[in-house]
This record gives structure tokens, C-alpha cells and sequence, in this order.
């Protein structure tokens, strides 16, 4: 009797610990899951001349699948500039359905997870596609704002940005990508997903 009772016993203690390192070991496979892409509705360019303090513009872009008002700047946005002058170029990121400033969180807070890039068009700068931080002939762009990582990598949401020569067509624009790139980051386009795409038309004057 007492030997069935303490194989009994035996075989229910072995089980139990099948089942506990069982669960133990699903509890260490577990890991955080990556942030996801963040929900904005807007996107804001603003160039301040370096060197003259009244020449200043904003190109505003607003996605007019999520926002009800029909705002005019949405599908063209516009900056006019002058050429042979440098501009601050900073990027502000807006979630306007819920009134809030992203900007902050992305360039701060979740700062080693995004990049923001900036690709001219061939009527802009002559060559198409050209990343606007690569020495371009126009529109060059240059990173001043860094991260955490080691080696420290851009950001891209403050900026100095110079012309050289006027353009003015419809040809002539930057797209602006934020790439979304958690645990993946490396100063390349390539990894991640993009957390917005846009299309500014750059009017430059002489």
C-alpha cells in the first residue's frame, strides 16, 4: 500500500516538474516585443535663413486619408527659398487626431529607432534620387543632430540645408522618409519600414 501510495507520489512530483521547466523555459524564450510604426498625420518642414532672420517658410504636409479637414497645403506643399544661401531645416511630426507632438518622442525618446531621409529629384538637384546629404549639386542637406548608438548615427530631424542655383517646376522636389528601425538601425535607408513617405516641391529663387 505504501509503495503504490509513494510511486504515486514520485510520479505526480515528476510530472510537475516536466510541466513547471516546461513553463519556465517558455518564460525565457519571451522578449519584448519591437515598437511598432507610429501613427502621424503630419509632417512639417521649416527653413529659417541662416543669415537673414525674415527669410523663413514652412511646407506642410497632412494626410487627407485621416483627416477630415480639406486642407489646402496637403497635396502640394511648397517651400520657396533663395539660392546660394543655407537654411536650418527642422522636421516636425504631428498626430493631429489627437492633438499631439511626436517630435519630441521620435528625436528624443525613441531616437536610436529612426532616420529620417531626405532624396532630391532630378529636376531639383540634376541627378534623380540623390540622397540630398551626399554632396548633391542642390538642396544639400547635412545631418547636425545624432543619436545614442556607438558609434553615434544621424537622426535627421534638425538640419542645415544649402542651395546653389533658382529652380522653379513642378520637377523640382525632396522626399522626406522616416524610417522606422528598431534594434536594426545602422545609418543606411535599407533596414526597418518607413513610418511616413513625403513629397515637398522646393522652389528656389535667386
Amino acid at each position: 500500500m505504501n509503495k503504490k501510495i509513494n510511486r504515486t507520489l514520485f510520479i505526480a512530483f515528476v510530472v510537475s516538474a516536466i510541466i513547471f521547466g516546461s513553463c519556465k523555459k517558455k518564460e525565457q524564450a519571451v522578449s519584448p516585443p519591437l515598437p511598432g510604426n507610429e501613427f502621424m498625420t503630419t509632417i512639417k518642414w521649416r527653413f529659417q535663413n541662416v543669415s537673414n532672420a525674415s527669410d523663413s517658410c514652412w511646407a506642410v504636409w497632412r494626410d487627407s486619408t485621416v483627416l477630415s479637414k480639406p486642407y489646402k497645403d496637403t497635396l502640394k506643399p511648397i517651400a520657396r527659398l533663395h539660392a546660394n544661401s543655407t537654411y536650418a531645416l527642422t522636421v516636425h511630426i504631428l498626430d493631429e487626431v489627437h492633438n499631439t507632438d511626436l517630435t519630441n518622442e521620435i528625436g528624443v525618446q525613441r531616437q536610436n529607432y529612426h532616420l529620417y531621409f531626405f532624396f532630391n529629384s532630378k529636376g531639383l538637384c540634376g541627378t534623380a534620387g540623390q540622397n540630398a546629404t551626399t554632396n548633391p549639386a542642390n538642396f544639400k542637406v547635412t545631418y547636425e543632430d545624432h543619436d545614442s548608438n556607438n558609434p553615434p548615427l544621424p537622426i535627421g530631424l534638425t538640419n542645415q540645408v544649402a542651395t546653389t542655383y533658382t529652380v522653379n517646376s513642378d520637377s523640382a522636389y525632396c522626399l522626406g522618409y522616416l524610417r522606422h528601425q528598431p534594434n536594426a538601425k545602422n545609418g543606411t535607408f535599407a533596414p526597418g519600414s518607413t513610418d511616413s513617405e513625403v513629397h515637398m516641391q522646393i522652389i528656389i529663387n535667386p
